[in-house]
């Protein structure tokens, strides 16, 4: 291997930021405000905001298509999930899993490869 010589002259202008890995699009989903009961019937709040990514441009175009169906599949998939388990952080491999199921059930055109969790929070 050879080494390069580094030339020590700093230059003027900041370099451009480091290309996104070429092609990835993040979807983001607008909050969910899921109301569920806790062990001593008080009404608690599970607040979640989700973001998902693909590199396929027909997924991209097939959510904006669907994302009320969408919204509603994650919607019913979190309101009949026990709050103990939506609340318990040993749980959230799980969770990422199953919602990436669940949305990709309703996507015909590929698949969305990751769901990111933006916001997730039991009042």
């Amino acid at each position: 291997e050879t080494m390069e010589e580094i030339p020590m002259e700093i230059p003027e202008e900041a370099p451009p930021p480091p290309p996104e890995e070429p092609g990835v699009t993040l979807l983001r989903m607008d909050p969910f405000w899921i109301e569920q009961k806790d062990k001593d019937s008080r009404t608690r709040f599970l607040i979640a905001r989700f973001a998902l990514t693909t590199t396929d441009p027909q997924v991209v175009a097939e959510y904006g298509r669907k994302t009320l169906i969408l919204r509603d599949a994650v919607y019913f998939y979190l309101k009949n999930k026990d709050l103990q388990f939506l609340a318990d952080k040993k749980n959230v491999e799980k969770l990422k899993k199953d919602l990436l199921m669940v949305i990709n059930q309703y996507i015909v055109a590929g698949e969305f490869e990751k769901i990111l969790f933006e916001e997730y929070l039991v009042r």
